[in-house]
């Protein structure tokens, strides 16, 4: 029972962390054009700082950020594993996920990706090869 509890927290940050993300960057887009900025502008805060936090519960507290950002030299052979296959993963996800947003843009004829988009995909970059490593759940 315990065992699926921890293995249940790590996933529920990473999902929540992800969601605040893509809230960040859809109502960053919804901004331009709404006519009560305040108010959007004041979810926005609200919204980036449930990211920070959720970062820090994911990321930070479970030591999947130092386990994907630290030198290989400092890993023994199976968190190398863990950490190649999870980068391994994390590249071919952010590459389909960006040609997909490229191509839907060119689509849509919404024109150039902005500023914040741009941010989130190179957030969710920087991210993913944590996230894989806590959502597949192993011992480390």
């Amino acid at each position: 029972m315990e065992k699926s509890t921890f293995m249940n927290r790590p996933r529920t940050m990473i999902v929540f962390n992800a969601i605040t993300i893509l809230a960040i960057v859809v109502l960053f887009e919804f901004l331009k054009f709404a006519e009560n900025k305040i108010l959007l502008a004041g979810f926005e805060l609200l919204i980036v700082i449930a990211a920070v936090i959720t970062f820090y519960m994911a990321y930070w507290q479970t030591g999947l950020w130092r386990l994907s950002h630290i030198k290989t030299e400092k890993l023994d052979e199976r968190e190398i594993k863990l950490v190649s296959d999870s980068l391994r993963i994390s590249y071919s996800v952010f590459t389909i996920l960006t040609i997909l947003i490229i191509y839907a843009f060119a689509v849509i004829e919404k024109g150039p990706i902005d500023v914040v988009i741009a941010a989130g995909l190179l957030y969710f970059a920087h991210i993913l090869p944590s996230a894989i490593l806590g959502w597949r759940g192993k011992n480390f």
